[in-house]
């Protein structure tokens, strides 16, 4: 009754907790333990204090994420962390592009054949993810256009 109701409403389920764990970094100058954050802001935040640390030329810190939302549902990832996260660091960004990406809603870097041969082999391997990933960027708040606005970067 209370699914039926939100999706009704069009009312996203919010994150109730995000735990991020950095992966690689410096030994003796990272910290290693999961840390939580209330909201993609403050996520963003934390990465962007860790990314000072980060690569500044070649390659990236890998940073585990875990998203848990009010109804229970958990996103896991992870995160390529990158000097130049400093200003741009956006932990829904990152997840909303991979979502769309394997949705079929959206490929930047491949060609319009190559991103429809992609689709078709992944919906071989994976059957019904491309559906999966459609139905939970309609359902959660991954950060939609009101958050956004009001997720200014420094």
């Amino acid at each position: 009754m209370k699914e039926a109701a939100v999706m009704e409403q069009n009312i996203k389920i919010k994150p109730a907790k995000i735990i991020l764990t950095r992966a690689e970094g410096q030994i003796g100058v990272d910290s290693f333990d999961p840390t939580e954050a209330a909201s993609f802001r403050e996520a963003d935040s934390i990465l962007r204090k860790w990314a000072l640390t980060a690569p500044k030329e070649l390659g990236y810190d890998k940073v585990d994420f875990k998203v848990i939302f009010e109804d229970g549902e958990i996103y896991e990832g992870r995160y390529d962390l990158k000097y130049k996260d400093i200003t741009e660091a956006s932990l829904e960004n990152h997840m909303k592009e991979f979502l769309r990406f394997l949705a079929g809603l959206s490929s930047s870097w491949m060609s319009e054949k190559q991103y429809t041969q992609f689709l078709e082999e992944n919906e071989t391997r994976e059957p019904g993810e491309r559906q999966a990933c459609l139905d939970f960027l309609c359902r959660y708040d991954l950060g939609d256009k009101e958050s956004e606005n009001s997720h200014a970067h420094p």
